[in-house]
């Protein structure tokens, strides 16, 4: 840049250093008075409508739109109830949480969650043959709660304890559990023989 361009730079900048200095003293030669950062803000926000929305809001907090909530239909919501629940006996080799009979047999005595909604079947779990009690299980605590009882047999689940089969239904579940291997390494669940 040259002499002369540097000059006019100059006299550009100090002429707009006036003008700040006259708009903030109000007129040229009086006492020399600065804004403060919050008196500048608040003016500037008032120019630009922001003052009026801040005394409008006594939170600090704007809130945000709803979610939408759709009308959730489940496969079973048109599906008529005759009748009184099917019946279900539930045998299963062991009964911790995340098992597979966790999975399965809890859905079936407590519902499960869709969306935000609880299925319950319409069908109750009436009796239950748990074959391995790990120091994990939860089988007991479930069947206790919700007064299922407990077989010491799958037949005597079954039956319900007589000689006739009592129930609509089986939730077989043998997946878990401490059992012997062959010489494949292919674990022996519990089969009928």
């Amino acid at each position: 840049m040259n002499n002369g361009a540097q000059g006019r730079a100059t006299a550009q900048a100090q002429s707009s250093c006036q003008t700040a200095d006259q708009i903030n003293n109000g007129a040229q030669g009086s006492e020399e008075q600065w804004w403060t950062r919050r008196e500048f803000v608040a003016t500037l926000a008032s120019g630009l409508g922001f003052a009026a929305h801040a005394q409008e809001t006594a939170s600090p907090i704007v809130g945000t739109q709803p979610l939408p909530e759709p009308k959730v239909l489940l496969p079973t919501d048109d599906v008529p109830r005759i009748g009184p629940p099917k019946r279900i006996a539930a045998i299963t080799t062991v009964y911790w949480k995340y098992s597979h009979a966790d999975d399965i047999i809890t859905k079936f005595i407590e519902g499960y969650a869709i969306v935000g909604r609880i299925h319950r079947p319409h069908c109750r779990v009436v009796s239950l043959y748990i074959d391995q009690f790990p120091e994990t299980d939860i089988g007991r605590g479930l069947a206790a709660r919700y007064k299922i009882p407990i077989f010491k047999t799958p037949a005597e689940a079954l039956t319900l304890g007589g000689k006739e089969l009592a129930v609509d239904g089986v939730l077989l579940i043998g997946e878990h559990g401490n059992y012997p291997t062959n010489e494949k390494g292919q674990t022996l669940y519990p089969r009928r023989e």
